[in-house]
């Protein structure tokens, strides 16, 4: 009779004789196998922004000028200043954040409180008159070494009945380099 002891040494030679065919099998058919491949680029600096704030007066509007959901006050002019952009860059997207409506999900919403005007949001569109959506990365600008301007523009659109009072919005924005 066999101890214990050889009876589980032959379990373990065979179990560990058997395991690699086992691996092989399950690798067999290699449908599942894939490879990642990771691609980057490292520049020596990106670009410094002229002003970090950038404000933009969006001047007085009349809420009676809003007659249906969906109308748009004028355009407002703005733009972010880059300088000191490095020659290897060759564009860059912007991406706004902020609050978004509760109506317009991909516009910024107007802060609320004490005084604040209702049934407004704040629709940002780039250089090119398109819609640039809260958290969506906007066209590509293109860069060029130095100084770059990338141009927007900001308006009011009513989301339903607007009412008097101020019509104030804060947009932290990020720069993503090409």
């Amino acid at each position: 009779m066999k101890s214990t002891a050889a009876r589980i040494l032959s379990a373990s030679l065979i179990l560990a004789a058997t395991l690699p065919m086992s691996i092989q099998v399950a690798n067999a058919g290699n449908d599942t196998a894939g490879t990642v491949n990771f691609i980057g680029k490292v520049v020596a600096n990106t670009c410094d922004l002229s002003k970090k704030d950038v404000n933009v007066d969006m001047g007085t509007v009349v809420a009676s000028d809003f007659t249906t959901k969906g109308s748009y006050s004028l355009a407002k002019n703005f733009s972010i200043d880059l300088k000191n952009c490095d020659a290897s860059l060759s564009g860059v997207t912007v991406k706004f954040g902020g609050t978004p409506d509760k109506s317009i999900a991909d516009d910024l919403a107007i802060q609320a409180g004490t005084g604040a005007a209702s049934g407004l949001a704040i629709e940002i569109r780039a250089n090119n008159g398109k819609k640039v959506s809260l958290n969506n990365e906007s066209p590509i600008y293109a860069l060029k070494s130095g100084a770059n301007t990338l141009n927007f523009s900001a308006l009011y659109i009513s989301t339903g009945t607007v009412s008097a009072g101020l019509a104030n919005a804060t947009s932290p924005f990020t720069l993503q380099y090409r």
